[in-house]
């Protein structure tokens, strides 16, 4: 399989994956994008896109780097092909018509200005009085303005468009697990490096060092560690967050905690399944008898 492709479980059912027509798309463009330049602009797109990839079916599974229109067809002045600027109207396939992108596509593309006015945020179907109310939540918790809001547009922004669903409410503990290992596997890919320097293509300092891989991991789950915090706190999430958000085992998965000594391990772990499975103790007795252990 091609690894610039996006796998079938991070798509929707392909009789969902159509564009919608230049009338449907120029109706909500008219209705939420107030820039008469960037109306146009964003018809202009469109069309190019649309051309380009007749079946949506085929820009789905093409190359990551030609899907993000880095590569694949003739360069535009900015250096970036017809492709490039059709961000907003897959942004709005995704969001109005439930058309869930994939995660790797999302990594490798920039939404600084994803739920903006100016960019038709209003029609997107996400709770913009929402997003307010958490990002002004983020800085009482000790956040700063600045970082919160941007660490909110980035992790709720891919969330949203995976997806394919504005509700900013429907978000669980599940998803923001996923979101991390996406995010873990996205910067261990073997292609990394070339995918972020043609994201960054005029600023490439931004990719020096064999590390890029890992700071990208560690820079992005800390987005979603603030997300998991803010929606804890909020009560949206039961589940406490730690740290690069990963599930945690229950007690009875991983009976015994680090570090043991390897030599008594599997005697331990003997022990404590048998009391378990005897059930002559309630399994918080058996807890308790294994956290009062010295090891």
């Amino acid at each position: 399989m091609n690894p610039g492709a996006a796998s079938a479980a991070d798509i929707a059912a392909p009789w969902e994956r159509r564009h919608a027509t230049e009338a449907e798309y120029s109706t909500w463009v008219n209705t939420f994008v107030p820039n008469q330049a960037a109306r146009y602009e964003r018809m202009a797109s469109y069309r190019r896109f649309v051309r380009a990839w007749p079946d949506l079916e085929d820009w789905f599974g093409a190359p990551l780097l030609a899907r993000a229109g880095f590569t694949g067809a003739p360069l535009r002045a900015t250096g970036r092909t017809g492709t490039f600027t059709a961000s907003g109207y897959l942004v709005y396939l995704a969001l109005v018509h439930g058309i869930a992108l994939d995660h790797d596509y999302l990594f490798v593309r920039k939404y600084a200005r994803l739920f903006s006015a100016q960019a038709g945020g209003k029609g997107l179907g996400v709770d913009l009085d929402l997003l307010e109310t958490h990002a002004a939540r983020l800085t009482e918790l000790g956040y700063g303005a600045v970082s919160s809001r941007s660490n909110l547009t980035w992790s709720i922004g891919r969330l949203v468009l995976s997806r394919g669903d504005p509700d900013i409410t429907h978000i669980g503990a599940d998803d923001l697990f996923d979101l991390a290992e996406r995010i873990r596997a996205f910067g261990s890919r073997q292609d990394f490096g070339q995918l972020r320097a043609a994201l960054y293509e005029k600023s490439p300092w931004q990719m020096t060092g064999d590390d890029a891989g890992e700071r990208f991991i560690r820079s992005h789950l800390a987005k979603v560690h603030t997300l998991h915090v803010l929606l804890f706190n909020a009560g949206q999430i039961t589940e406490a967050p730690v740290t690069e958000t990963r599930h945690r085992e229950s007690w009875e998965q991983e009976l015994l905690p680090e570090p043991c000594p390897p030599r008594i391990r599997a005697v331990v772990e003997r022990y404590l399944r048998l009391r378990l499975e005897a059930k002559i103790d309630r399994p918080q007795t058996v807890r308790n008898a294994r956290d009062c252990a010295v090891w």
